[in-house]
């Protein structure tokens, strides 16, 4: 068997009213960067395809302290200032691969 060492990070986000394009470049702003922080191993953006106001993050990131690292990032802290006042509801979890 495979040990998959991954930290698997979902992030669901239900944004307020008529934002959704405004979050759309938003977080595909902040996905560009995510790709350059030490250990994110991928960062891909979903939208819900019978509700636009809903977008899921699927992230991996090779150890939890990078993540954690990058939460702390100017980036991250200017994409949350940026995201406060359109979304109506986030929700992170974080996910380990079995298989």
């Amino acid at each position: 068997m495979i040990t998959f060492k991954h930290l698997t990070i979902l992030t669901r986000i239900k944004v307020k009213g008529k934002s959704s394009e405004k979050i759309k470049k938003v977080l595909l702003k902040l996905i560009d960067g995510n790709l350059t922080d030490l250990g994110c191993v991928n960062s891909d953006l979903h939208q819900k395809t019978n509700n636009k106001n809903v977008f899921i993050l699927y992230e991996n990131w090779e150890k939890k302290s990078h993540w954690l690292d990058h939460l702390k990032s100017e980036r991250k802290l200017l994409f949350d200032l940026e995201i406060e006042n359109c979304v109506a509801q986030l929700k992170i979890e974080e996910m380990k691969m079995i298989q």
